[in-house]
């Protein structure tokens, strides 16, 4: 293999330039139906840019926030709900209702948007950025000096990290399982400890793939083992998006890791596929959904629902309620697009701090939810909706600047071959790349995220140098 060519990184980098400064100026300018023109040179170029990617040896940089959530928004906001409105034109219909009208008629009327240019700017400024982060990326033979060599990895650190991983496993489980674990993990502190299970699990799945994939032994396949007995756990504790979204970044760590052939690929796409439908299917279990239907058919049809709702639905009832807010604020005078920053100001130090999440409140305004408050309904209206309540065109740019930061830093992390980097910014994935969330919010979790993983990732690098200091 090799690191990527000059000629065709040039390329790139004009493809999706290109398509972002046209897509700025169909907002700018109100074009209309350009939308397919966009949607499809942006995926083309995607999926070249990934191919690329997984014949280099740059791999990790599939890891990159940059390419990730350019390619979630990509997909889930204009290609998939693009493709459901040609095949289902009408509400599907299943074996015994059809699918809401209200969330068909959403997805019908998003596709074409303005609001879809709007997410497709950001998913090309992605690329764009992106492209030139590789562009500019140390060289191979960099890399390979100061990376680590396999045998520099301490022989306990795999059962330190499957220990982590059951123990997090099992602490999900008790808290919702056991009446203990329900009462304690419910309020106060207890309710904070929860709250750290996540990041902690997103490092020791992270570390785990990691390490496993460079371990020569034949234990190497138990870390998945251990992988797919922690995606359960947490799936029938309740923690489903967020729970898909870190096994699937540590299955995506181990195949980086142990170069994985071209020739496999379209079995690990496949299986990368199966994952998240498979995964949504099974959250139907623990939440006692299945247990309301009587018939084989029944169930099939809640399956299909389902998974009609997740993977188009929901993200096309957010990118609808973003469009009422581009309507009425795209010409917004910039009041307020700094608007963020309070978001990581500790409340312990400003108790009077404004409540970040906000679903229920925006389901009412802008999602015309009437009586969501009272029902405890949310809604989101994307990483876009309040920097564009808040400052307009402007302050949609101003906080793509400002997630640009995070994402370049991450993006050259994974650029030094440093394992504990690589992991770091792995492990923060499902919080950097989570385009389903609202922007000040996602401001004050990715902070919270990383103060918590912070004393694992300096305990990790502590035993790395440690070990190499250690004579044979």
């Amino acid at each position: 293999m090799n690191t990527f060519g000059e000629r065709p990184q040039i390329l790139f980098i004009f493809w999706f330039s290109m398509a972002w400064i046209l897509a700025i100026s169909t907002l700018i300018w109100s074009l209309e139906n350009l939308n397919a023109i966009f949607r499809w040179a942006i995926f083309c170029g995607a999926v070249l840019q990934l191919i690329k990617l997984f014949t280099s040896v740059d791999r990790r940089y599939i890891l990159s926030p940059f390419f990730v959530i350019g390619f979630i928004t990509l997909a889930f906001y204009s290609v998939i709900p693009s493709l459901y409105g040609q095949v289902f034109p009408e509400p599907i219909a299943y074996f015994l209702t059809k699918a809401p009208r209200t969330s068909h008629d959403h997805a019908i009327t998003y596709i074409g948007s303005q609001a879809e240019i709007l997410i497709l700017q950001f998913s090309a400024f992605c690329f764009f950025a992106f492209s030139l982060c590789v562009k500019w990326k140390s060289s191979a033979r960099t890399v390979e000096t100061h990376g680590e060599n396999v045998s520099g990895d301490p022989n306990y650190l795999l059962a330190v990290l499957h220990f982590i991983v059951y123990a997090t496993a099992i602490l999900f489980l008790v808290s919702r399982w056991t009446i203990f674990g329900q009462a304690f993990f419910s309020s106060g502190l207890g309710a904070e400890f929860r709250h750290a299970l996540a990041p902690v699990m997103s490092f020791s799945s992270a570390a785990l793939a990691y390490y496993s994939a460079r371990n020569t032994s034949s234990l190497k396949c138990f870390g998945l083992v251990t992988l797919f007995f922690a995606l359960g756990a947490m799936i029938v504790s309740g923690l489903a998006a967020t729970a898909v979204f870190i096994f699937l970044v540590a299955i995506s760590v181990f195949l980086i890791t142990i170069k994985i052939s071209f020739g496999k690929l379209p079995w690990v796409f496949g299986g990368a596929a199966l994952i998240i439908p498979l995964s949504i299917l099974v959250t139907i279990v623990p939440r006692g959904e299945a247990q309301t239907t009587h018939t084989d058919h029944a169930l099939i049809e809640l399956f299909a629902v389902k998974l009609t709702s997740k993977l188009v639905h929901r993200q096309t009832t957010s990118a609808h309620c973003l469009d009422g807010i581009y309507k009425k604020h795209r010409s917004a005078e910039s009041t307020d697009p700094f608007f963020f920053i309070t978001a990581i100001v500790p409340r312990a130090l400003w108790p009077e701090k404004p409540i970040l999440s906000r679903g229920s409140e925006y389901a009412e305004k802008y999602c015309n939810q009437v009586g969501a408050a009272k029902l405890q309904h949310s809604e989101s209206i994307t990483l876009l909706g309040e920097p564009l309540l808040n400052g307009g065109i402007l302050g949609v740019f101003i906080a793509q600047l400002c997630i640009t930061i995070f994402f370049f830093i991450a993006t050259r992390s994974l650029g030094s071959g440093q394992s504990v980097q690589i992991i770091f910014v792995a492990a923060l994935l499902p919080w950097l790349a989570t385009f389903e969330q609202h922007f000040a919010e996602y401001f004050g979790n990715l902070v919270k995220v990383i103060i918590i993983m912070i004393p694992f990732f300096t305990a990790l690098t502590y035993l790395l140098w440690r070990h190499r200091k250690t004579p044979a």
